[in-house]
């Protein structure tokens, strides 16, 4: 079997959502002046982060060879962006890209989570995140027993992002041993 190329499954992971993106927001974009509508790329923050959320989901299952729930219902309107597995325990995960959120949030919403499902394995995954984010966040999800990966940041300019082939890898080798059926 050879060696997964870390880096380069990274790279198209960035550019495939990149690509999706920039698709999504040309076709809106024309329906918008079509309507004679003014059109506000913010408003598709949602939508960036659902696209990387599927988009990762369809590259681990193809690695995995393990079925991906979307949006997978757990307490009240609570949801997994991405479950793998149907028995218990389940691997849970929460996708981010340019992710801020208010931190007591954060940490309220991963309490919740992880003591009413405590044998499920937690995962937090960000895109694009700031340098000092990524340590914050982190610092409060790890005591939780939140695996957090991050596959970029930036210290200032989100232009200059800094990919880490790395992080996936080590995502790759937790989803292989909590993935197991």
């Amino acid at each position: 079997m050879t060696e997964r190329n870390y880096e380069k499954d990274l790279d198209q992971l960035f550019d495939d959502a990149d690509r999706i993106i920039r698709s999504i927001k040309q076709c809106c974009k024309s329906i918008y002046d079509q309507n004679e509508l003014d059109f506000g790329e913010y408003a598709f923050r949602p939508v960036e982060g659902d696209v990387y959320t599927k988009v990762l989901g369809r590259y681990l299952k193809l690695v995995l060879g393990q079925t991906a729930y979307y949006e997978a219902k757990l307490v009240g309107r609570t949801r997994a962006d991405i479950q793998f597995g149907d028995k218990v325990p389940k691997v849970l995960i929460e996708v981010k890209s340019h992710g801020q959120f208010d931190s007591q949030a954060l940490v309220d919403r991963f309490k919740k989570l992880t003591s009413r499902y405590s044998t499920e394995q937690h995962i937090y995954i960000a895109f694009r995140e700031r340098e000092d984010y990524v340590k914050k966040t982190a610092a409060l999800l790890n005591p939780l027993g939140v695996t957090t990966y991050f596959f970029s940041s930036y210290k200032i300019d989100p232009s200059k992002t800094l990919k880490d082939p790395e992080t996936l890898r080590k995502l790759i080798e937790a989803l292989n041993e909590g993935c197991q059926e």
